[in-house]
């Protein structure tokens, strides 16, 4: 059993997950924050660069652009009282750069960021920067004023390293959405719950675990709840945290 929640750090709070009265296998949630985790037996990393782009059995295609432009409309609706054409942006897992193709005209630069360089490259081919790395590994002489992250956490295994990360390098604003109410296992297929299926989410959130995750650096200013097919396809939360001020 893993000794400390991944989230609010809470000691022996997760016990065992179930969904519809079903066992999901190497599933965990916190009894405090309420957080799942889900302990994927193979490399996660590894998993992300080869696999979860990828066209084979394990991939997962990105949605029809149309579709995505709706999810991105609104999410941009929720940032904007928060940014201006002022400010250096960031976003994490930026894919393909369609979130960076709409969000250009509000920040003063975008860069973008993704783990697959087949990613990157697309977003290079867009005109924008773009750094093939993992996020952990950036270096902390990058600071930007604002950072997003949409649908990326859930796939990073150490999220008390993200937290650290994220500290160094954001300025002000952390922009993050994250799937809620929700499990990784399709329905009518619990055997998707083992590893060997393993869908690139690590974990699963609350708006308790994402207060707790953050609370050493970031005050969570606004969240915002959308049901299925306004933020994405599934129910999602997207939270707009607030750099604290440095003490002392």
């Amino acid at each position: 059993m893993i000794k400390r929640c991944h989230a609010c750090m809470a000691k022996d709070t997760y016990q065992e997950f179930f969904w519809q009265g079903s066992l999901i296998a190497d599933t965990f949630q916190c009894r405090t924050c309420r957080h799942i985790f889900r302990d994927y037996k193979g490399n996660v990393a590894e998993y992300h660069r080869e696999k979860y782009r990828s066209s084979g059995e394990e991939g997962h295609s990105m949605y029809p652009e149309e579709e995505r432009l709706v999810y991105l409309s609104n999410v941009i609706d929720c940032v904007k009282p928060h940014i201006d054409d002022h400010m250096t942006a960031l976003e994490i897992g930026s894919g393909d750069g369609l979130f960076a193709r709409q969000i250009k005209n509000h920040v003063s630069k975008i860069t973008c960021s993704d783990i697959d360089s087949k990613m990157t490259k697309m977003c290079d081919d867009l005109g924008f920067e773009s750094l093939t790395i993992d996020i952990l590994q950036l270096s902390e002489d990058k600071k930007f004023d604002v950072v997003f992250g949409f649908d990326v956490l859930e796939h990073v295994l150490d999220l008390q390293a993200f937290k650290e990360k994220v500290n160094k390098i954001v300025n002000e604003w952390l922009v993050l959405q994250v799937p809620v109410d929700r499990t990784m296992v399709p329905p009518n297929n619990y055997n998707r719950a083992e590893a060997d299926s393993f869908d690139g989410h690590s974990h699963y959130f609350s708006v308790a675990s994402m207060s707790e995750l953050f609370k050493d650096y970031f005050d969570i200013k606004q969240v915002f709840y959308g049901h299925r097919g306004k933020l994405a396809r599934g129910p999602e939360i997207l939270c707009i945290f607030k750099k604290k001020e440095a003490s002392g």
